[in-house]
């Protein structure tokens, strides 16, 4: 399973997010549920880099399956109206792909942090 953790501050201000494992909802390199999480995430932290001047900071182990995000302004600021719209956007769509296919291939959760 996919298991997508939001990061957010006071239930609403987002600090970062962290996506890990794998669906296994079909063969490797077949798997359409990894393939759009990952095209998703991907986009996002693509755009919110050159679209944004909003500063992030990224990991990714693909043997993993974990990606992780963090923007390194949030523990100061709420990050960016475009920033969140970008986020907004991608978390949007993982929701609509964990509606579709079901919570056994794929989890959205938000964790609450003091700092960010």
């Amino acid at each position: 399973m996919i298991r997508i953790t939001v990061f957010k501050k006071n239930k609403k201000q987002i600090c970062g997010f962290q996506v890990e494992g794998h669906a296994e909802y079909g063969p490797y390199g077949q798997d359409i549920v990894c393939s759009a999480v990952t095209a998703l995430v991907f986009n996002a932290i693509n755009s919110i880099e050159a679209l944004t001047t909003e500063p992030i900071e990224y990991e990714y182990n693909p043997e993993g399956g974990r990606i992780i995000c963090r923007f390194l302004n949030a523990y100061q600021f709420d990050i960016g109206q475009e920033a969140k719209l970008l986020i907004e956007s991608m978390l949007l769509g993982l929701s609509h792909i964990q509606n579709d296919y079901g919570e056994k291939y794929i989890n959205i959760i938000d964790e609450e942090v003091e700092l960010c």
